[in-house]
């Protein structure tokens, strides 16, 4: 009995051993989710920790390896405009980001995944990534000479790290849509051509629901969907930055922290669900596009070529050339000799050409909104001024003739003059 009692005793003993060691590892993240890991800098990496910002905000201890970098010094200069941006958006951040620097894609990869034997696929685009939060965030990025706009990604990357750190509960929940469209929002990293897809598909009636970017933006591997749902979701937030003010974006995330309801954080804070301002936003960029549409018509030049005889000319190019420069426009009269051209406001040069005309250059101003008429009566060509032929002979042969009959006239005068003498005697 003893001896069975003593053996109950040791297991349990041993049962306690072993959970308490479990207990530190749990609490350290070694048993977490993945969520929770963060990627350490490899021990001969060099540190560099001597950089703080003057805004208040603690800083990067930047990393990198020594063997083929030679400095930092080209990020810091990053690191202080980032870390500008993204604290005067959420306020002072208190903690240093760990900052990690690929000398090469190769390296990046290799920082990522310290276990050799693991088979994380990481496309060659992929050039920068955050884990953690607070006195915990990490980010591992590629060298500037390898990323064009390394600014905007570093901008990014501690965007997500510090949304994350304001965030009471509910970290790693926040929708794609709206931690990507915040980042790309802060970072100024929307492109023209992100813009211009966006309102070709606005005029479509082809843009998103929140559900369909986010379900893009989580599962699909298409990059041109994903690039769409990208730039919507930064436009989207960019509206509701300029519309609703920043405060409010940090207000929905203060909602949002206790509760993990990205729709009842909007409800709270604007009185709108997300996929309501989704709509609002859209039909406010179809009315602003439309508003563009109309002004690029509004003015209108018509009118009739004619020939000399006032008879209608048609079939007849009108070269419409910017004064400002750029490429000209063109109509054609018809049978009546009638054009029309819808055109932006400004000052044009209208160039008319027919073979048996005089070409004709006008000079025209169209103000906005303005309809012109402008008639254009084509004129005989210039004549060809005739040439007077000189007479037969040179200059000094008429000049001798002169002589020659000047000298008869005088003869015939002395011999009237001595006729009419002889003649009175």
């Amino acid at each position: 009995m003893k001896t069975a009692m003593g053996s109950m005793v040791s297991l349990s003993i041993a049962f306690i051993v072993v959970a308490s060691a479990l207990i530190p590892l749990v609490s350290s993240g070694a048993l977490a989710s993945s969520q929770s890991y963060v990627i350490r800098p490899p021990a001969d990496f060099t540190l560099d920790n001597q950089y703080n910002y003057a805004n208040g905000s603690t800083g990067l201890d930047i990393y990198y390896d020594p063997t083929k970098l030679n400095n930092d010094g080209d990020v810091k200069i990053y690191a202080d405009k980032a870390f500008g941006t993204v604290t005067s958006f959420y306020g002072q951040y208190n903690y240093r980001i760990t900052l990690i620097l690929a000398a090469d894609h190769d390296q990046y990869v290799a920082l990522l995944n310290p276990d050799p034997t693991e088979t994380q696929n990481i496309s060659a685009d992929e050039v920068a990534s955050n884990y953690g939060y607070g006195v915990n965030g990490t980010i591992v990025i590629e060298v500037p000479g390898l990323v064009p706009d390394f600014g905007a990604i570093l901008t990014q990357q501690i965007s997500d790290i510090v949304l994350r750190t304001e965030l009471i509960g509910n970290k790693y929940n926040v929708p794609d849509w709206f931690s990507l469209g915040l980042s790309n929002y802060l970072s100024g990293n929307i492109t023209n051509s992100s813009q211009n897809s966006i309102n070709a598909l606005a005029s479509q009636g082809k843009l998103m629901t929140i559900d369909q970017m986010e379900s893009i933006l989580e599962n699909s591997n298409d990059p041109n969907d994903l690039s769409i749902a990208e730039a919507q979701a930064s436009i989207l937030m960019e509206y509701i930055g300029t519309s609703y003010g920043n405060s409010t974006i940090t207000n929905v995330l203060t909602n949002f922290g206790p509760t993990g309801n990205m729709d009842k954080a909007f409800q709270s804070v604007t009185g709108r669900t997300p996929d309501e301002i989704n709509t609002q936003w859209q039909e406010s960029l179809n009315i602003s596009l439309n508003n563009l549409k109309s002004l690029a018509i509004a003015q209108r030049i018509d009118g009739y070529v004619l020939d000399p005889d006032g008879k209608p000319v048609s079939n007849l190019s009108i070269y419409f050339i910017p004064a400002s420069g750029g490429q000209a426009l063109s109509a054609t009269t018809d049978s009546s000799g009638f054009y029309l051209l819808n055109l932006s406001s400004g000052t044009y040069t209208a160039h008319l050409f027919g073979s048996s005309y005089a070409t004709i250059n006008d000079v025209v101003t169209l103000s906005n909104s303005q309809v012109l008429e402008y008639n254009f009566t084509f004129a005989d060509p210039t004549p060809v001024p005739s040439t007077v032929l000189p007479a037969s002979g040179s200059s000094a042969d008429n000049g001798t003739i002169y002589i020659v009959l000047a000298a008869i006239n005088a003869i015939a005068l002395v011999l009237i003059a001595f006729v009419f003498w002889r003649t009175r005697k």
